[in-house]
């Protein structure tokens, strides 16, 4: 009889674990993996959205950058509606370097390639220090000026006065369509 009630024993002691290993072992071990699978799916998650955040805030920044750069080059060329206020500045330039015999007029319309610009003619005569006060004066505007063509003359006996005949243009703004 103890050979039957050992093995009796031994067979619900086994029956037991089983059951414990089948009840409640091997399904919350799965759960627990579930969630350690889940836990690291969110981490994922969590690391994406921060890289994503990262990038964003650069791409942002980069773009503040950009549109800066842009704007301070919009203001640099003539818009559509600037000519006749580019024009009064360049012949206040002209005026306040007290030269005489003064003519600023619009000579049309260039293309270069895509770029348009709008260019403008300058004669005036005065003493070489004042045409040089004026062309520095044209430099320093706020427009990209460029000078094409720049003549300057000294005439025998004119005690020092030199003619300037300057041919200049400046980039045109674009309308957007």
């Amino acid at each position: 009889m103890k050979k039957k009630e050992l093995m009796l024993v031994i067979g619900v002691a086994i029956g037991i674990v089983l059951c414990f290993y089948l009840i409640i072992y091997k399904p919350s071990s799965s759960q627990i993996d579930k969630l350690k699978s889940g836990m690291h799916q969110y981490q994922g998650i969590g690391l994406r959205e921060k890289v994503m955040k990262q990038t964003h805030v650069k791409k942002k920044e980069e773009v503040e950058v950009l549109t800066t750069r842009v704007d301070s080059l919009a203001e640099r060329l003539i818009g559509p509606d600037e000519e006749d206020t580019f024009m009064k500045e360049l012949r206040r330039i002209v005026a306040a370097a007290d030269v005489y015999g003064d003519s600023v007029k619009r000579n049309g319309v260039v293309y270069k390639g895509e770029q348009t610009f709008l260019t403008f003619g300058v004669r005036l005569k005065g003493t070489f220090e004042k045409v040089y006060a004026f062309l520095r004066a044209v430099e320093d505007m706020d427009k990209n000026v460029w000078f094409d063509e720049l003549r300057l003359n000294r005439a025998e006996g004119t005690n020092g006065v030199v003619s300037l005949d300057l041919s200049l243009s400046v980039p045109q703004l674009k309308e957007l369509e």
